[in-house]
């Protein structure tokens, strides 16, 4: 019996040694002691969560490609999403979509009804919109800060030739 309580006493010491607690101080934060089966339980179940996580992930239902191929601005695009809900990416392909048409229509060289080819066209716009603003107001500033080497309004020359 007594050289039971040692072992316990030893193990205490051990448990209780990376807690910053010395040997009699046995309760934690909560007020329950660190005893040999709580250490225990706590380790059993820390080994347990990588199954755990191998359970949820196979009850999972199986992701799923889905893919875009498209012009954009003049360029080949690809959009892949992988989810497991393919309806959810479906749309946001669409939403995406969406948002590339509407990018078209503001920035577009190869387009004629694009806000950028009406105002190289026209030399003006009316009404322009917020994001060709910006874009507009960025190029001015790079052309400031780059001592006119940065020059926006160079497109109508580039076509010309």
């Amino acid at each position: 019996m007594v050289k039971n309580a040692s072992k316990i006493r030893a193990f205490r010491n051990i448990a209780h040694a990376g807690f910053g607690h010395s040997p009699d101080q046995s309760k934690s934060a909560t007020g329950a002691s660190l005893t040999r089966r709580r250490a225990i339980r706590i380790v059993a179940a820390a080994a347990g969560l990588p199954l755990v996580i191998a359970a949820v992930r196979a009850a999972a239902p199986p992701g799923q490609l889905l893919s875009w191929q498209g012009e954009v601005l003049g360029a080949l695009s690809e959009l892949t999403l992988w989810h497991t809900d393919a309806a959810l990416a479906q749309r946001t392909i669409l939403r995406v979509r969406g948002e590339i048409a509407r990018y078209e229509g503001i920035f577009s060289l190869y387009r004629q009804d694009s806000e950028i080819s009406r105002l190289n066209g026209a030399g003006i716009l009316h009404k322009p919109s917020g994001e060709l603003r910006s874009l507009v107001e960025e190029s001015r500033r790079f052309g400031v800060l780059s001592d006119g080497a940065f020059d926006i309004s160079v497109q109508p020359l580039v076509a010309a030739l």
